[in-house]
């Protein structure tokens, strides 16, 4: 699989919203044109979220589920090749932490390569 890119789609999105900047300018205030606007520009910050993580529809999501106990919480953790506890993960000395309804996002192998963080 080949990097995702959007540019062609996300210029296509970017020209229509530059005209209907021009006919809200021109027309005044008009609800479908100021809603389609709207969804252009979530459409445009969407593609560039996948395009910059590379999250594709074959990205596998889920969703982590309620706890039983109120007080219980997850946590993830490193472990070593034996499967003992290392120590919890942590990014840039930051431990994550997650909750009940967290997302969890498996990238496609293929598409995980082309991914830096950043």
């Amino acid at each position: 699989m080949k990097k995702l890119e959007f540019g062609v789609v996300i210029a296509s999105l970017q020209r229509r919203r530059e005209l209907l900047h021009s006919r809200l300018r021109t027309e005044g205030t008009n609800e479908a044109l100021v809603e389609e606007k709207v969804e252009i520009e979530l459409a445009i910050s969407t593609l560039l979220f996948c395009e910059k993580l590379q999250l594709s529809h074959r990205s596998r999501i889920l969703q982590l589920p309620s706890l039983g106990n109120s007080f219980a919480e997850y946590g993830i953790v490193e472990l070593d090749e034996m499967g003992s506890h290392v120590r919890p993960l942590a990014i840039d000395g930051v431990p994550v932490e997650v909750t009940a309804h967290s997302l969890v996002i498996e990238r496609p192998v293929e598409l995980a390569r082309y991914y830096i963080d950043g």
